[in-house]
């Protein structure tokens, strides 16, 4: 059965379930093609462009077949850094690369209109700029600044067991304390699924009058966002 690539437009019931299974396959089918083939042959990692499909609908509630490069920017330079906790500095080294390879599968297999504009965007980008905002704490959302504190304190933060440590030891030494968060924590904040680690998203809403809005905007808000980041 050929994958329908417009499956999440009109998305009813379980939007979590249908989100998950459209992106497992994409993936999946992406990582089963030449491109990423030869994107998983250097980098032996694929991932990123799961991110992308999940970050988009959720918090830019935009799918791929509407995406335009301003809401690639922003998920890659909002959300990214806010939501996504990485193991090590480098960790998202591939990132660009991945998804210059993940659109250049969706233009080639979907012959998606909006591909020609974001590969134009995302093969522009200074991938050096990006790291530096990936890894910049003023950027973190708390569940991430928690994650990456227990990192750089020593605690294996990819258990419950070193995540509840950090808090203990965190909430212990409050007093006095230079630390950037404002209060202690309840629960220990394991970013399981970055994306959704505020526990504040939503369904995105649909709105034709956003819709058309975006689309009659689009080239000018390229052109304004090109300009902000010469």
């Amino acid at each position: 059965m050929t994958f329908d690539i417009n499956a999440l437009q009109n998305c009813d019931g379980d939007w979590h379930e249908a989100l998950n299974a459209y992106t497992d396959e994409l993936v999946e089918l992406f990582a089963e093609s030449p491109e990423g083939q030869a994107h998983y042959e250097k980098y032996q990692h694929i991932g990123w462009s799961a991110r992308l499909i999940s970050l988009g609908f959720t918090y830019q509630e935009v799918t791929l077949p509407d995406m335009l490069d301003d809401d690639v920017e922003a998920i890659l330079f909002s959300h990214f850094p806010r939501k996504i906790s990485l193991m090590s500095p480098d960790d998202a080294d591939d990132v660009i690369p991945e998804l210059i390879a993940f659109w250049q599968y969706l233009q080639r297999e979907y012959q998606l209109p909006n591909a020609e504009d974001i590969l134009n965007f995302l093969q522009a980008m200074d991938p050096q700029e990006f790291l530096v905002e990936m890894n910049n704490p003023a950027n973190f959302g708390m569940a991430k600044s928690f994650f990456q504190g227990g990192m750089n304190a020593g605690f294996d933060m990819t258990t419950e067991e070193g995540a509840y440590a950090f808090q203990s030891a965190y909430n212990a030494s409050l007093s006095g304390s230079n630390s950037p968060f404002n209060a202690p924590f309840g629960e220990p904040l394991l970013p399981e699924t970055p994306e959704l680690e505020t526990g504040k998203a939503t369904r995105p809403k649909k709105s034709k009058t956003k819709q058309k809005r975006r689309k009659a905007l689009a080239k000018a808000s390229r052109k304004q966002n090109r300009k902000k980041r010469k």
